[in-house]
């Protein structure tokens, strides 16, 4: 376990005001594992065997923390520079709405966003064809 990302865990903790209580309590919520209380306290001493990727997910659920984002804290994940222009942003939250589509909606929508990509963006290398053989 990295002492990195129990230093990232702790300032995800430190920005929410959480104490390492709260975070187990809400490991063991979030879980259906008991042993999820001992875990929290494991990482932030980076004691070995690194987490489990269930593991992982609930605490950056109880952190309100997404977990790229709490890799990227801890020099684990390459940062990835994203355009913040208004059309951008625009378009991401219009896909970030589309996930909670049902999943007959969502098979009708990617092939036509796939497609609108494909018109708009040019080389996708036959990942349109892959998305509408997929709908269908």
């Amino acid at each position: 376990m990295s002492v990195a990302l129990a230093a990232a865990i702790r300032a995800a903790m430190d920005a929410r005001g959480l104490r390492v209580a709260e975070v187990a309590r809400r490991m063991v919520a979030r879980g259906d594992n008991p042993r999820e209380r001992a875990t929290i306290y494991r990482l932030l001493s980076a004691m070995p065997p690194d987490p489990r990727v269930g593991t992982f997910i609930t605490l950056c659920a109880a952190l309100e923390t997404h977990p790229t984002k709490l890799l990227q804290m801890a020099g684990l994940w390459p940062r990835r520079k994203r355009p913040t222009d208004a059309t951008d942003l625009m378009l991401r939250a219009v896909l970030a709405g589309m996930q909670d589509l049902s999943a007959d909606d969502k098979r009708r929508v990617a092939p036509l966003v796939a497609l609108i990509a494909e018109t708009y963006g040019g080389d996708d290398d036959g990942h349109v064809e892959h998305v509408i053989s997929q709908a269908s």
